[in-house]
């Protein structure tokens, strides 16, 4: 028996498989809708990076705090159980600041980016790309209110890597795969990881995929192919928030993912000139998201740091992973959507097929008699398969 034939596959569809670590922030602000003012900032991290200073970390409280928005006294509390951190995990911290006026996600992914790097083997520059994405799409599950809902994040560049694809839930699970998993480019001018580059121009696609209508797709060009940037100018352009992001993926010289994480600080309609000021004048100022997880600190202290000022309180921790819902099921699903004609073209070459799926690389076999059990499904009862069936889409 020949060799089997390798095909890749997402089994999970939306409607419609030298180091250097780096960081992107991107901040957009606006002072009135809809006149708008912008301001990216991008920063790498080192090379090499030096050990923490074995710092721990604080525990988040979550005490409640009053703030004075329009004459309104605003309280938020958390309930202490919604702020139990998961042991050994990944998760995301959201919560509140400046009465009401400024909301923020923050979260820690290195597992989930080193799940991501383990199952495709990534350069360091796909696992900084692909993880910067997996970590926006970690926070943005985490802002999901509807159980079933799925966001799907595409970026489509014509630099090297091709494409990134990430997909997300509210239930924290996540998952993602470059197109191109191989790519090595010198350091940028700076000496670092040029993610920019290896993604180069092109656009990013938000899908939300609900599960009581019609998908939801906006779709906006490239800031700087950085992910940061093309994150905070999605929330703009296509959401009207005026958003800042910062997303830091820490490669380690044995090509581990050290440190990944990152935060999305959002502000609402009402949001006063103040408030605006002190959140930039602190973005200026905050260290490099990877930085300061290398140090020990927590999301909530990332959030702190930049919300310095601004009475920021935690509401809500939740824990996220790289997960993958494929099956064997789930793949005999998509190739009866093949259609009789491409699956006779599979039985016709007399070999097994190998189904592999695009985000985790798990790998499902078909022989030739499984084909035919699954032709017999993709074929209209009383029709013969062959050039003139119809494919069932």
């Amino acid at each position: 028996m020949g060799a089997a034939r390798r095909l890749g596959v997402s089994p999970l569809v939306c409607k419609p498989s030298t180091v250097s670590p780096g960081l992107s922030a991107g901040i957009i602000t606006q002072r009135e809708f809809p006149i708008e003012r912008t301001r990216h900032m991008s920063v790498d991290e080192d090379v090499r990076p030096e050990s923490t200073g074995g710092r721990t970390p604080d525990a988040a409280e979550g005490s409640a705090t009053g703030s004075q928005a329009d004459g309104v006294s605003l309280y938020y509390e958390a309930d202490p159980e919604d702020l139990v951190v998961p042991p050994d995990s990944d998760y995301v911290v959201r919560g509140v600041a400046a009465g009401g006026m400024v909301r923020a996600f923050a979260a820690t992914t290195r597992r989930t980016v080193q799940a991501a790097r383990d199952a495709h083997q990534s350069s360091p520059v796909v696992t900084a790309a692909l993880g910067r994405l997996l970590t926006a799409g970690a926070i943005m599950g985490s802002m999901v209110k509807d159980d079933g809902e799925l966001m799907t994040l595409t970026v489509r560049g014509d630099g090297p890597i091709g494409s990134l694809t990430v997909t997300a839930d509210s239930h924290g699970h996540v998952k993602g795969y470059p197109g191109n998993a191989d790519v090595w480019l010198p350091l940028n001018g700076s000496g670092k990881l040029d993610v920019g580059a290896a993604v180069g121009s092109g656009s990013l696609s938000v899908v939300q995929d609900v599960p009581w209508g019609e998908p939801y797709t906006s779709q906006i060009a490239l800031a700087t192919g950085e992910i940061g940037d093309d994150i905070a100018a999605y929330y703009a352009e296509s959401e009207q928030v005026p958003s800042a992001v910062g997303l830091g993926v820490l490669v380690d010289t044995d090509l581990s993912v050290r440190q990944a994480g990152g935060f999305i600080v959002q502000l609402m309609p009402d949001c006063d000139e103040g408030t605006i000021e002190r959140l930039e004048a602190n973005l200026g100022d905050v260290r490099s998201v990877t930085e300061m997880l290398d140090d020990g600190m927590s999301p909530e202290e990332i959030l702190g740091e930049v919300l310095r000022g601004l009475d920021f309180t935690p509401l809500r921790v939740s824990p996220t992973e790289f997960r993958c819902n494929c099956s064997r099921e789930r793949t005999e699903r998509v190739l009866i959507t093949l259609g009789a004609k491409e699956l006779q073209s599979l039985i016709d070459d007399g070999k097994p097929t190998e189904m592999v799926c695009n985000f985790c690389g798990s790998s499902y076999e078909f022989s030739v008699d499984e084909l035919r059990a699954l032709l017999a499904e993709a074929t209209p009862r009383g029709a013969r398969a062959g050039p003139d069936t119809p494919e069932r889409a």
